[in-house]
């Protein structure tokens, strides 16, 4: 494998169809381990970059050549340009022949278990309740001891969501079903179809096992 290309399977390099959390047009997401994450109109060259007034954060340094070719650096001595990428040749196949309209089968659900590392994710939104009563949901009397037994999940209003994100193979999907809090979904932008980023950890829910928990939660784009 070509390991002298900018961004192919080598690097972790991964796409799938998603929506602009700006202006809602089908777009597809491209990421790898190297840092770049941007989003395209189309898979294959010359990979224009999907660009709307807003589909950027504001913050990222942009700039536009005499040719109109937009460049947009997504962190130091990591820019995205619209001219053509550099992508490794098998990677370029691989993308042309998988089907853009359907995740890759099957879809593993991801369990949480006692490992209380944090896991850092980049998927697409599938279906969000902003507002679920935990309590409720575990069935427990509304008492200061069955919240304290809910940890950070009863501390606050809130939500669940679920995410799919493509596995280190790109075979398939990992599914993640997780609480988060009701304030980091009031966005009118976060809708099922966009792709987002969180940060979660596994918690213990006292008599109930373990649960994935979110409070670090970002719109991509």
């Amino acid at each position: 494998m070509m390991r002298n290309a900018s961004h192919g399977e080598w690097c972790g390099a991964r796409t799938w169809p998603t929506q602009c959390p700006a202006c809602s047009e089908n777009v597809f997401f491209f990421s790898c381990n190297c840092g770049s994450r941007v989003f395209f109109d189309e898979l294959g060259h010359p990979w224009p970059i999907h660009d709307c007034d807003t589909s950027w954060p504001r913050g990222l340094k942009r700039t536009t050549d005499e040719k109109g070719r937009i460049s947009v650096e997504l962190r130091e001595g990591i820019t995205v340009t619209s001219a053509p990428l550099d992508i490794e040749e098998g990677f370029r196949d691989q993308v042309a022949e998988r089907p853009n309209n359907q995740d890759p089968e099957p879809i593993v659900a991801i369990e949480p278990d006692n490992d209380s590392s944090s896991k850092s994710v980049i998927g697409v939104l599938r279906e969000i309740n902003r507002h679920v009563s935990p309590l409720k949901f575990y069935e427990r009397d509304n008492t200061a001891m069955a919240i304290a037994m809910l940890g950070p999940i009863g501390a606050q209003e809130m939500g669940r969501i679920t995410i799919h994100a493509p596995s280190a193979s790109g075979e398939q999907f990992e599914s993640f079903t997780l609480w988060i809090p009701s304030a980091l979904l009031s966005e009118p932008r976060i809708v099922c179809g966009i792709t987002v980023s969180v940060i979660m950890e596994s918690v213990e829910i006292l008599g109930q096992g373990f649960a994935w928990f979110s409070d670090e939660f970002e719109v991509v784009g």
